[in-house]
């Protein structure tokens, strides 16, 4: 990152702010003007940084550049996101690929923030170097060497003082968050904050999930829906010419099926392996909640979940009309429902616990990275307001 902390080149970086309005943060990054031939790398690197870069992000008296931004878009995370909004409508692509940019912005915003309020929290910064060694030359071990490794630092376009300040930068900010939640122990060397769930607790919110619409929390009680196993017979319309003749073929099948004269898992077993137009699939599991809503949403109605839930193993499914295609079930498994357990069973109490303890955690952190974007007079003011609305959504979750 590009920071500075001298009075005169923030008031530049203000300005420039100012001139560029907020709507940097949504346009995509551009590319560098050409340049003359004659500049050498250098001199390419020092222009670029000092006058071709542009101020997306102003945190106190510390700026973030569009060179920021575009070195975080091409990580592993950034990247698959990249891929993804180029997936979008046509009329969608550039406003997913703003989202995306403005996503990283805040996500790399954030991770700059808990690295210094790491730094200011006083962690001793000579352990810090003794284990941002200490990792680093587990990462040499894990690639056979010194050579391995930085062959794959430069395939990255990465280098071994980056590595090392990317290690010293999650050290600082794992530091500060498992302070803060008291997972970890402060400056001090003691936890500063209780994460001990106490029995009350506990027992309220047994009694709580026993009547909760979330299904995550009723199975936190031990209660488990029914579950179903299947195969797949699926035709589409687009390989028999129609959905005339697919509905006619599939019915030939289903009426040898039921009589004896063809096997489901033969006939399966044959399709997967010699009709490549045919779209055939292994083992389904379907929970009850689920089997339900894709009765609903696929098929158009209760016939599906009728079949899993008043059949028995071995039946087949009449056959199943979709958007795109027929399809044959074969009930392979079915696994009863389990019934919640006593508050008395530690299983539950232990899994109560912890779901406790991780809302804690989830609550203390969106509390305090809230407090950090307060505090560092984010501008633009919109990002500020987005990445707050990001840690509420973190806290609920």
């Amino acid at each position: 990152m590009t920071f500075s902390s001298a009075p005169v080149r923030l008031l530049i970086s203000s300005l420039v702010f100012l001139c560029l309005g907020s709507s940097l943060i949504a346009q995509s990054l551009p590319e560098n003007p050409s340049l003359p031939p004659a500049l050498t790398e250098l001199d390419l690197e020092h222009l670029a940084e000092r006058f071709l870069d542009r101020v997306v992000v102003i945190a106190g008296d510390q700026v973030i550049t569009h060179t920021d931004v575009y070195r975080h878009l091409q990580s592993k995370k950034w990247k698959e996101r990249s891929r993804e909004a180029e997936k979008a409508p046509k009329d969608r692509i550039q406003q997913e690929r703003n989202r995306v940019i403005y996503d990283a912005t805040a996500d790399l915003v954030e991770a700059f923030l808990e690295v210094r309020a790491g730094q200011d929290r006083g962690f001793d910064p000579e352990l810090v170097e003794v284990l941002v060694e200490r990792r680093f030359n587990e990462s040499q071990k894990r690639y056979g060497g010194y050579q391995a490794f930085y062959r794959e630092l430069k395939l990255g376009n990465s280098s071994p003082e980056v590595y090392r300040e990317s290690i010293r930068r999650s050290l600082y900010r794992h530091a500060w968050q498992g302070a803060i939640t008291g997972r970890q122990l402060g400056v001090t060397g003691r936890k500063e904050l209780n994460g001990y769930v106490r029995p009350g607790q506990l027992w309220g919110a047994y009694r709580s999930f026993l009547k909760s619409p979330r299904l995550a929390e009723v199975e936190l009680t031990g209660f488990r829906e029914a579950q179903f196993e299947t195969l797949e017979i699926a035709i589409s319309f687009e390989s028999q010419g129609g959905r005339e003749n697919t509905l006619r073929r599939i019915e030939e099948t289903y009426a040898k099926l039921l009589d004896g004269t063809a096997d489901f898992v033969e006939f399966f077993d044959y399709l997967s392996k010699n009709d490549a137009q045919m779209r055939t699939q292994s083992t389904h599991s379907w929970a009850l909640g689920k089997a339900a809503n894709v009765s609903q949403t696929e098929f158009g109605g209760t016939t599906f979940l009728d079949f899993l839930t008043q059949g028995k193993v071995g039946d087949i499914s009449p056959p199943l009309e979709s958007k795109e295609a027929v399809h044959l079930f074969l009930l392979t498994k079915i696994e009863p429902e389990v019934p919640s357990k006593p508050f008395a069973n530690l299983e539950v109490q232990a899994a109560i616990r912890k779901h406790l303890t991780e809302k804690q955690r989830k609550i203390r952190l969106g509390r305090a990275r809230m407090r950090l974007i307060q505090e560092s007079q984010l501008q633009p003011q919109d990002l500020a307001k987005h990445m707050i609305h990001l840690a509420q959504v973190s806290m609920d979750g």
